[in-house]
């Protein structure tokens, strides 16, 4: 059986994605989830993420795969 990867939205996670250079919100992104290895390739394609509700928060791709890592045991699903 082949494990998939679960995707998370950013919503459910309390954030939103950010260009890295402007620091502004992308209004209407193309992609609205994510999953555990693809937030290293959003770090590299020049996005970062910002708490939703304390716009002055950014977090580390360290720190996103902390909130993912923590939502996926909320749900009990195996990482």
């Amino acid at each position: 059986m082949e494990n998939k990867p679960v995707y998370i939205t950013f919503e459910e996670l309390g954030i939103v994605m950010c260009k890295a250079d402007t620091k502004r919100k992308i209004l209407n992104p193309i992609w609205d989830k994510m999953y555990l290895e693809s937030v290293q390739i959003f770090y590299k394609m020049g996005y970062v993420f910002r708490d939703k509700d304390k716009p002055k928060k950014y977090y580390s791709d360290e720190e996103v795969k902390e909130k993912i890592i923590d939502k996926l045991r909320e749900a009990s699903i195996e990482i």
